[in-house]
């Protein structure tokens, strides 16, 4: 399942991860905030979504089917998509933190996370700013 929020004037935001309602929470709460919103619950749809929207910023699931949140970053990166990169994982381990990050991820927060440091990571990205706060 693929979902587009509203078209906005704010940045657009691919949101990948494999629980549908988690993928519609997050895109009417960022939605509320001027985010364009993105969704795809798998790694193929997103990279057909990434390829034809061009987001801002990517929040990937680590662990889903069909393929892993780090095989999706790393097409990503090999397809030459530079856009920042938050991965998402309800099992973090810290070779998993480490590898995201040495394929260029932003940061790495685990699930449940803290809504405004998400909120606030995504800022971060967006402008640039140094990641990995925490979660």
């Amino acid at each position: 399942m693929i979902t587009t929020a509203t078209a906005l004037v704010g940045p657009t935001i691919l949101f990948v991860d494999d629980e549908p309602k988690l993928c519609l929470i997050v895109s009417r709460i960022l939605g509320e905030d001027g985010y364009n919103v993105v969704t795809a619950e798998n790694g193929p749809d997103a990279l057909a979504i990434a390829s034809r929207v061009n987001p801002q910023i990517a929040v990937i699931d680590i662990n889903m089917p069909i393929m892993d949140g780090i095989t999706l970053l790393r097409e990503m990166r090999q397809r030459g998509m530079e856009f920042p990169v938050v991965m998402l994982t309800a099992q973090g381990t810290i070779a998993t933190a480490r590898e995201a990050m040495e394929l260029g991820a932003f940061d790495y927060m685990t699930k449940p996370f803290d809504l405004q440091l998400f909120k606030e990571t995504l800022q971060d990205a967006l402008t640039g700013r140094s990641g990995i706060k925490g979660s």
